[in-house]
């Protein structure tokens, strides 16, 4: 499998760019696939496609576009690409402020060996735990897409967040407000994930499997169970 994995940020405000570029190096990620940080193999402005550029310059022109992409790279050599806009339109709120974009061959069984596998999944969900301080989501959710199309199932399109997915994603942020839009903390911290993380801002992720599309243990139709009926 070979198709775009989108993790996309719902929040009120489009975080400072510095801020998410220092919390990709803290996070221990290197802007070049060789390990380096001294330069930034790739980024976007818009549309555009750069290469090669000093970190300070490409994170100065990324602070002053609408939008733009930073390509960065775990130490297991997973590519990340870091994603933000000041959104204009109801689809841009909705797809997220701030994303983390990867292909899923990158985490394919078929092409990986399982400790690396299990290792890019857990550097991902670090560098998630990292964006949620900067970014202040009132949502997060994830998909695989295809060929551009919106999963509708998992991105909300209106409030209370419940009335309006079908599925629950692989990966959830909840706010504080969206918590209580679930049933309030209780009930959200026993949801049966795979794993459940509280953050020192009030809010909750849910990883609801070991993988996001071929798990060791099927846990989502449970978790869905609990969070989206009764």
């Amino acid at each position: 499998m070979d198709e775009p994995y989108h993790i996309g940020f719902v929040a009120d405000e489009t975080p400072d760019t510095r801020a998410l570029y220092e919390a990709c190096l803290h996070a221990g990620l290197t802007t070049t696939h060789d390990g380096r940080t001294d330069v930034v193999a790739k980024y976007n402005i818009g549309t555009e496609r750069h290469q090669d550029q000093d970190p300070e310059a490409v994170v100065a022109a990324l602070e002053r576009a609408d939008n733009g992409s930073l390509y960065c790279w775990t130490e297991s050599g997973m590519r990340l690409r870091v994603g933000f806009t000041h959104a204009t339109t109801e689809r841009e709120e909705r797809w997220g402020r701030t994303s983390l974009g990867f292909q899923t061959s990158e985490i394919d069984r078929s092409h990986h060996d399982e400790t690396v596998v299990a290792a890019r999944i857990q550097e991902l969900i670090d560098v998630v735990e990292a964006f949620v301080p900067i970014v202040d989501p009132e949502y997060v959710w994830s998909a695989v897409y295809m060929e551009g199309v919106v999963p509708e199932t998992v991105m909300p399109d209106g409030r209370p967040v419940p009335d309006h997915v079908d599925e629950l994603p692989w990966l959830t942020i909840m706010s504080e407000r969206v918590i209580e839009q679930f049933g309030g903390r209780g009930r959200v911290l026993e949801t049966p994930a795979w794993r459940v993380t509280e953050f020192d801002s009030g809010h909750v992720m849910l990883v609801l499997e070991d993988h996001p599309y071929e798990p060791t243990d099927s846990l989502a139709d449970d978790c869905e169970a609990h969070l989206l009926t009764g």
